[in-house]
């Protein structure tokens, strides 16, 4: 088996004092004096014929570590932005249910219609809804079935029985004007009558990139007083930006109780009552700054 490390032959001479900077050296003269010491490659930034050059020298494979982190000040920033949002999705399903597949699709396809003229008179524009799932399966009831006898036991199966069949239809709508929320969510239901189904309202902002931007400034001029209150508690000056990354980030839609649940909890419900209130977006970054 080839070397993770060294061969064993290999370790046993770096064991005994015998270096592989002679071997890796005349391979490669450009790279690293300190290349094969213990058979485990320094970082650098190496191309193909000198990693090449590495293996051979070595006989074999090796492990190669990446360069080690800079040192200097390392700090994370956090910046936060709480905005309105300004863009509501509902989701809305229709669902159908008879004896026959023709029938359910017939009820589910009149109740979405229904739905979708009501959202069209509310303003809702044809490309604020799309359509997320459908499907049609059959709908079981399981029936008790004497399948013979075992010594004077009697033996029973449990076996299924189609009773009808359920088409569902669910489509997601944007509707941008809050204002007209509360309306358009009882125009859904009253269109859709015992066939709708209002699965959640959530609320986001139409273009979250923008707020995420400003949120990411925030986060690198926090971590940039961090460093400098380092610095200066160190007595140390701050030098320049080594490394920067974002590594982490919030960008939440806020969710409400469905329609679904109030009924089904036995809640009269009164014309919807709809508060969108504030949504945070944070973004975190880490960074290191050099000393000088």
């Amino acid at each position: 088996m080839r070397t993770k490390w060294l061969r064993q032959g290999k370790l046993a001479l770096a064991a005994g004092g015998l270096s592989l900077v002679a071997l890796t050296a005349a391979a490669c003269s450009s790279l690293p004096a300190n290349a094969g010491t213990t058979g485990v490659v320094p970082g650098g930034n190496y191309g193909t014929a000198e990693l090449n050059a590495m293996r051979q020298a070595m006989g074999g494979d090796f492990m190669y570590y990446p360069p080690a982190q800079e040192t200097g000040i390392n700090v994370s920033g956090s910046g936060r932005v709480t905005v309105k949002p300004d863009l509501a999705i509902m989701n809305v399903a229709v669902e159908g249910f008879a004896s026959t597949v023709a029938e359910a699709r017939n009820i589910a396809a009149t109740a979405m219609d229904s739905v979708i003229k009501a959202l069209r008179d509310g303003g809702v524009a044809e490309k604020d809804i799309q359509t997320q799932y459908f499907n049609i399966q059959p709908r079981y009831s399981y029936e008790d079935v004497v399948i013979g006898t075992d010594g004077g036991r009697t033996i029973h199966r449990s076996e299924p029985k189609i009773i009808g069949y359920q088409v569902t239809n669910s489509i997601t709508v944007k509707i941008r004007d809050l204002n007209n929320l509360s309306g358009l969510i009882d125009a859904t239901v009253n269109a859709g009558g015992d066939a709708v189904r209002v699965h959640g309202v959530s609320f986001t902002v139409d273009d979250p990139a923008a707020v995420a931007a400003q949120a990411r400034t925030l986060a690198v001029q926090d971590a940039l007083a961090k460093a400098k209150a380092m610095a200066s508690a160190a007595e140390a000056s701050l030098g320049k930006l080594v490394f920067l990354s974002e590594t982490g980030g919030n960008y939440p839609v806020r969710a409400e109780a469905s329609y679904d649940s109030l009924k089904a909890a036995g809640v009269e419900v009164p014309p919807t009552p709809i508060n969108p209130g504030d949504l945070d977006v944070t973004v975190t970054v880490q960074a290191t700054w050099a000393i000088q």
